[in-house]
């Protein structure tokens, strides 16, 4: 299964915005927008040379992805205190 995560960057305010690809399990690349750019943070800025760098890195095309998740809302889960964040899928195909 390959999985594309996303984290920051995604709404104005936002910094570090980052990516990572897992494959099968194991972690295969992960960056940071503001490497790319040459901007501390890269506020709001949505990882797209991040989300490049770890399909290039390995091999795959965006259509390769089973999900794409980011951050998600605040809220409660079952058996743990509150204030805890939950993933939200994005994209499944």
């Amino acid at each position: 299964m390959n999985i594309l995560g996303l984290s920051g960057g995604i709404k104005i305010g936002n910094q570090d915005g980052a990516a990572a690809l897992v494959v099968d399990g194991e972690l295969v690349a992960a960056a940071e927008e503001e490497r790319f750019l040459g901007i501390k943070f890269a506020n709001g800025q949505l990882p797209r040379q991040a989300i490049t760098f770890c399909l290039k890195q390995a091999g795959l095309d965006v259509r390769d992805l089973d999900a794409v998740v980011g951050l998600g809302r605040r809220g409660r889960v079952p058996g743990r205190p509150r204030g805890g964040i939950l993933p939200t899928r994005i994209h499944d195909s």
